[in-house]
């Protein structure tokens, strides 16, 4: 049985790594003063929902990728411009929220998250809905 794990507004710059982490389920760390998505990440090997909302993250990386039980990603409220290329190769994201932040158009690595049932992309900077978005749209309900 996993934990849950509840660290809002604290002021954390970073995460470190203790054994504690590899048992948790639900990391919560909105609030705090985060700038990216490290390697610590990729540890949590039984994590199924992050939520990393209002922070200072600017790049959506590949840390998350290798989490096979990940669903559910909360990252709204950061200064997210760019996403990862590899980012896509996250096979167990069911729900990713990305609203608040500075995203100029819709990832094409979205389109390969083939689990993706809901996605949040509301105020961000995109302006045009690409043909892209027909990919996406072959896996939702």
């Amino acid at each position: 049985v996993g934990m849950d794990v509840v660290l809002v507004g604290r002021q954390l710059t970073h995460l470190t790594y203790t054994d504690i982490l590899q048992s948790v389920r639900s990391l919560n760390l909105s609030k705090n003063e985060l700038t990216e998505i490290t390697a610590v990440f990729h540890k949590l090997k039984r994590l199924e929902h992050l939520d990393i909302s209002e922070n200072k993250i600017a790049f959506l990386s590949s840390e998350l990728k290798c989490l096979k039980f990940l669903k559910t990603v909360v990252i709204k409220k950061n200064q997210i411009k760019s996403v990862a290329l590899d980012f896509g190769m996250s096979q167990s994201i069911e729900k990713l929220n990305l609203a608040g932040n500075h995203l100029p158009e819709l990832p094409i690595q979205f389109t390969m998250l083939t689990r993706l049932v809901y996605l949040n992309l509301g105020s961000n900077y995109i302006s045009v809905i690409p043909k892209t978005i027909s990919y996406l749209m072959r896996y939702l309900p």
